[in-house]
C-alpha cells in the first residue's frame, strides 16, 4: 500500500474518531457498563460476569437488546421475555454520558487527545462520586481512569 493510501486512511480514521456521533455512541456505551457498576459494585458482584439478565425471569439479556438507549426504546422498557417494565434510569444514566462525551468533544475540537481526556475526566469523576454517594466506595479501575486522565489534563494545561 502506498504512503498515500496509509495516510488517507488514517486521516478517515481521525475523522470518524473525532466526529460528535462518535463520541455520543461511545459515550452511551459507556454510560451502559457504568449502569452494571452502579448496580453490581455496591452489591460486591462482579461487573463483567455474568451477562446482564432480566431480574424477574432470570432470562439472559441478548446482545441486541443490550445497544444503549435504541434498545429500551424499541423494547418500549420492557423486558423482551416476561415484559418486565425497565427503569427509565438506565437509559437516563447512558444519554448523561452519551451527553458528558459529546459536550468533551465539542468544548475540545483542537485537539482528539483532549477530547477523549475530559470526557473519561468528567464520566469517571461523576461516577467515582456517584458510587462514594451511595456506598461509601469506589472500584480501583475508576479511581485509575480519573486520576490519569486529570494527570494528563493538567499535563497538557500545563505544557501545551
Amino acid at each position: 500500500m502506498s504512503d498515500y493510501g496509509t495516510v488517507s486512511l488514517l486521516d478517515a480514521y481521525l475523522h470518524i474518531l473525532g466526529h460528535p456521533v462518535f463520541f455520543f455512541m461511545l459515550g452511551a456505551c459507556i454510560g451502559s457498563f457504568m449502569n452494571v457498576v452502579f448496580y453490581r459494585y455496591p452489591l460486591n458482584r462482579s461487573v463483567v460476569s455474568p451477562g446482564s439478565a432480566c431480574p424477574s425471569c432470570k432470562k439472559a439479556i441478548a446482545f441486541y437488546d443490550n445497544i444503549p438507549i435504541l434498545a429500551w426504546i424499541i423494547l418500549k422498557g420492557c423486558c423482551r421475555h416476561c415484559h418486565l417494565k425497565i427503569s427509565p434510569i438506565y437509559p437516563a444514566v447512558e444519554l448523561a454520558f452519551a451527553v458528558c462525551f459529546t459536550l468533551a468533544n465539542c468544548v475540545s475540537q483542537s485537539s482528539l487527545a483532549m477530547s477523549f481526556t475530559i470526557a473519561f475526566l468528567s464520566s469517571s469523576a461523576l461516577s467515582v462520586a456517584y458510587l462514594l454517594k451511595k456506598c461509601g466506595r469506589a472500584p480501583w479501575y475508576l479511581w485509575l481512569v480519573a486520576c490519569g486522565s486529570f494527570s494528563y489534563f493538567c499535563f497538557q494545561i500545563l505544557v501545551g
